[in-house]
């Protein structure tokens, strides 16, 4: 064989294998993949649960059957790792969404798809920073309007007390391309960042069963819908009916505002409602109440020509995206949001005042009496192996059984102080819960915060099932456990702690009671209470906006209770600073609360959420009676104080609308046609723009709770 012949294969014969792993490592993977907010990329809050979409693209001709994994948080952070079962045919795409908690601005997301053959696809995702609150998001096919009603301003507080001018982040919508159907969150989670909801009703009527009743959970929260009809006969499509109510379109009155909320076709026109429980005549059409949100119908469809280039309509999204909140028409703990969030977290609030809650949580934290005994044990001990044992010894005159006397009695202490120990922390596996949930007089869906304490008597690893919104929280966590989610189900896996840890989590959910609690109203006075709800209710009481306590007393499901008409104490303090407090004592006797551990607990939870539970509005406060249940077939409850805070608020008051927001609407057309045009109108149309009323008074008697003119905003 020629020389350069054998020198041709000696160099093909190194070559080869080398670039064809060199073309091996450059081909794609087998599935590509995509994580996104699902609302578009400035719909991120933090720290914050956020729905995130996550695309699968199988490229090859093969069925993959394997598991989506997210590794979640910063980068200097243990990750939680998200896996999820997902199969995925030859050729096809598929989206997956997943709520996800990230914990400060730039968490960081790696993505893998994982089949039993290896890894097929992987990519990151790096939250931005959002200093800008809650969204405003647009459910609308083909529309404008979303490049309508963009850079809407808002005032939004930081936890330092202080208020700044920020433009709301803006998004959308997305339709899946192989079903046409809108992509939504299947829980309230999901709805979080989102402070306004605008849809059209054809796309709102979309939504699956799962969709729907998680948009209904977090409206029920506080979140705001509003919906721009096609028709009038659309209002009659099964979702918004049952949000909604019966409502038809027919002459109305004019109410104030509405000259610059709708066109001037619509001056005269306005929804009758067949039932005005929750209802209000706004200035673009009406609103219902479900829970503590709203949802808003207009007289027109702002999401299409003419209408959605109508300055009006920008006008009425941005007077609802910027409405403010207070306890009049709010909850206390604000859903999924940081502890900061809690109204009246300037007074007290705020994450570093989870240490109340958390000592009455913890099992370790109400070890006092036996680190006293520990303490006089040691101080026994001293006095033992110092003099008394050399004192012995000595008498003895024999020095070296003082190498037998002194482990002795340090293995004897050591003995006894085992025996506290065991005595005072106990073998058993057991958990303390404080939960909060909070409703709306006349509504079923309440919104719940619930913190629990588990406490572990030995190191162990365990799965906690029925997870959903629930997280571990910093505090005391050794490592993070794995988030298994299938379906709506979602449970905790390899939970871990160590010999008398105790692990803090938090859970926020939408809770069912099962039926309405209501209240009667006699001559401007409240009177009695009527529970249709499942709910076992103990030593409910009522509290008015002055801080004044009537009782109301045990009240079962279907049971009906009269309300005292004399106050039995009164709440004066602002703030609570301390568990001993005599009118936080004296409350939590009320509630039927007789341990000191419950009082710490009712404490801790008031002072997480504020420092004080009077409002602007009365309130019902009642314990909720509920058998204590076994948690990951290891933990029983040592204690479980559960409360329901129900508002009991007035007939509210439509949104203000003024030339503030520009000169829209039929005030706007009105310039240029003459006022005397407002489709006859005249002088009545003029007069409903009158300044609202001031911020109401309780009309109460001397005795009793009066009904508050309830307008919303706090006084």
């Amino acid at each position: 064989m020629r020389p350069d012949l054998r020198w041709l294969l000696l160099v093909a014969a190194v070559a080869l294998p080398r670039l064809s792993v060199a073309a091996a490592q450059e081909a794609p993977p087998p599935v590509d993949m995509a994580i996104a907010p699902l609302f578009g990329p400035d719909v991120v809050r933090h720290p914050s649960w956020v729905p995130l979409r996550i695309t699968l693209s199988n490229r090859t001709g093969r069925t993959f059957q394997g598991e989506l994994q997210l590794d979640v948080g910063a980068w200097n952070q243990e990750r939680l790792r998200h896996r999820t079962h997902v199969d995925l045919p030859g050729g096809t795409s598929r989206e997956v969404i997943l709520d996800v908690y990230l914990p400060t601005d730039g968490s960081e997301v790696n993505g893998r798809y994982v089949t039993p053959e290896g890894l097929a696809g992987r990519t990151s995702y790096t939250a931005p920073w959002n200093g800008s609150g809650p969204a405003i998001v647009v459910l609308a096919r083909e529309s404008r309007l979303r490049s309508v009603i963009g850079n809407v301003e808002n005032s939004l507080a930081d936890e330092y007390g202080s208020t700044r001018q920020v433009q709301m982040p803006l998004g959308s919508v997305i339709f899946d391309p192989a079903t046409g159907d809108p992509l939504l969150p299947e829980s309230a989670l999901g709805w979080s960042p989102v402070a306004l909801l605008v849809a059209g009703d054809r796309e709102l009527e979309a939504a699956s069963p799962t969709q729907r009743e998680a948009l209904r959970g977090w409206l029920a929260t506080g979140g705001q819908l509003l919906v721009f009809p096609t028709t009038p006969e659309a209002v009659r499509q099964p979702f918004l009916a049952s949000l909604l109510g019966e409502v038809t379109l027919a002459d109305r009155p004019p109410v104030a505002g509405r000259a610059y909320a709708v066109p001037h076709d619509m001056m005269a026109k306005g929804w009758t409602p067949t039932s005005t429980e929750g209802w209000i005549d706004e200035p673009f059409g009406g609103s219902r109440r479900v829970g503590f949100g709203r949802v808003h119908l207009a007289t027109y469809d702002g999401t299409a020509p003419p209408h959605v280039d109508g300055r009006y309509t920008r006008d009425v999204v941005e007077a609802l995206a910027t409405r403010g909140h207070s306890l009049a028409d709010g909850p206390i703990f604000a859903f999924a949001q940081p502890e900061h969030e809690s109204f009246g977290w300037m007074y007290g609030g705020g994450e570093n005042d989870f240490g109340e809650l958390r000592a009455a949580l913890d099992p370790n934290e109400s070890f006092r009496p036996a680190l006293g005994f520990v303490a006089v044990l040691l101080l026994i001990y001293v006095i033992l192996v110092g003099p008394v044992n050399f004192r012995w010894v000595a008498k003895r005159n024999r020095p070296i059984l003082a190498l037998l006397t002194t482990p002795a009695v340090a293995l004897g202490c050591l003995f006894l102080m085992l025996i506290v120990g065991y005595i005072g922390k106990g073998v058993s596996m057991r958990y303390r819960e404080v939960e909060l949930a909070e409703a709306v007089a006349g509504q079923s869906l309440a919104t719940s915060r619930d913190y629990l304490g588990l406490f572990l008597t030995r190191p162990t690893t365990f799965d906690l099932p029925d997870a959903q919104g629930m997280r571990l929280m910093k505090e005391g966590s050794p490592r993070m456990p794995r988030v298994a989610t299938e379906g709506t189900e979602r449970t905790l896996e390899e939970l871990q702690g160590g010999l008398w840890q105790t692990l803090f989590l938090r859970r926020d959910s939408v809770r069912d009671l099962g039926g309405a609690i209501t209240v009667a109203i006699e001559e401007g006075r409240l009177t009695e209470v009527q529970n249709d709800s499942q709910l076992e209710l103990r030593d409910a009481l009522v509290i008015d906006p002055g801080g004044l306590v009537y009782t109301v007393g045990d009240l079962a499901p279907g049971g009906r209770m009269p309300i005292g008409t004399n106050a039995v104490a009164t709440l004066d303090e602002e703030h609570y600073y301390s568990a001993s407090a005599p009118e936080l004592r004296s409350l939590a006797e009320r509630l039927g609360l007789r341990s000191e551990g419950e009082r710490e607990a009712l404490y801790g939870a008031i002072r997480l959420g504020g420092g004080n539970l009077r409002t602007y509005v009365p309130v019902l406060l009642a314990r909720i009676e509920e058998p204590g249940r076994e948690l990951a077939g290891h933990f029983d409850e040592e204690l479980g104080l559960r409360l329901l805070r129900m508002v009991i608020p007035g007939a509210g008051s439509p949104i203000v609308l003024s030339p503030k927001f520009g000169s829209g609407g039929a005030a706007a057309e009105a310039m240029e046609t003459g006022l005397g045009e407002l489709l006859g109108a005249g002088d009545d149309a003029l007069a409903a723009e009158a300044p609202p009323p001031d911020p109401g008074e309780i009309l109460g008697e001397e005795s009793g709770i009066g009904i508050p003119n309830d307008h919303e905003e706090a006084p």
